[in-house]
């Protein structure tokens, strides 16, 4: 998703408006940022990454009707396992915020090394029980590779099982596999791009070796 907003350019408003943002919601994001379309870009993504029906289905479908299948490459080359983890917490921030109590989830991750004492410090400095998990999250965002599967046990252990079950991917060994560079990006061209043309999906396909990852997460934004 890091690389989309560079090739954009000036279809950003049409874009917005086909994703499902409205015409002032688009104006407004226009004069915040001006004539920098790659941050406009941005923008009308992080917006509609919010939107519970936001997945890469959608953005697929969106581009290709805009005729700006040319940059597909661009989106799913870079879909990796590691940013589909990242996803998942994103997309969960707000239950993780306002659900879990720290204590039992820190001593978890302290056991499986994933938390220092230093972390663990660093979290319990703020006095409201959603700023040390917004700290937490911070936390296992920056090392999601290591920490996400850990945090996940944390949630199981401590009472938290349907929040663990919206987190889960299929097959989390996988994880170590899936985020090398080799294996990026590829399951999106793969199960996506035929739904959606096949003379498109040939292209792409033959520019790039197809990587089947197991236990991918699902496709939510």
């Amino acid at each position: 998703m890091k690389l989309l907003p560079n090739h954009i350019g000036n279809q950003t408003f049409q874009l917005g408006i086909e994703l499902g943002l409205s015409v002032v919601e688009m104006q407004t994001i226009e004069r915040n940022h001006g004539t920098y379309l790659k941050r406009q870009t941005e923008h009308v993504l992080e917006k509609w990454r919010k939107n519970k029906e936001a997945t890469y289905e959608v953005l697929l479908k969106t581009l290709y009707r805009l005729e700006l299948s040319s940059v597909f490459e661009k989106l799913t080359y870079e879909v990796g396992f590691k940013e589909q983890l990242e996803d998942k917490i994103r997309d969960n921030e707000n239950s993780i915020i306002q659900q879990i109590q720290t204590n039992k989830i820190l001593d978890h991750m302290m056991t499986h090394l994933v938390i220092s004492a230093d972390d663990r410090l660093q979290i319990d400095h703020h006095p409201r029980p959603d700023d040390k998990n917004k700290e937490l999250i911070k936390i296992i965002l920056e090392r999601v590779e290591s920490s996400f599967t850990v945090f996940l046990g944390a949630l199981q252990t401590s009472g938290y099982k349907e929040l663990a079950k919206q987190l889960k991917c299929d097959d989390l060994s996988q994880i170590a596999t899936l985020t090398t560079a080799e294996n990026k990006g590829m399951y999106m061209v793969h199960t996506l791009l035929p739904q959606i043309n096949n003379k498109v999906s040939d292209m792409i396909l033959n520019n790039y070796k197809v990587i089947h990852p197991v236990g991918v997460c699902s496709h939510s934004l």
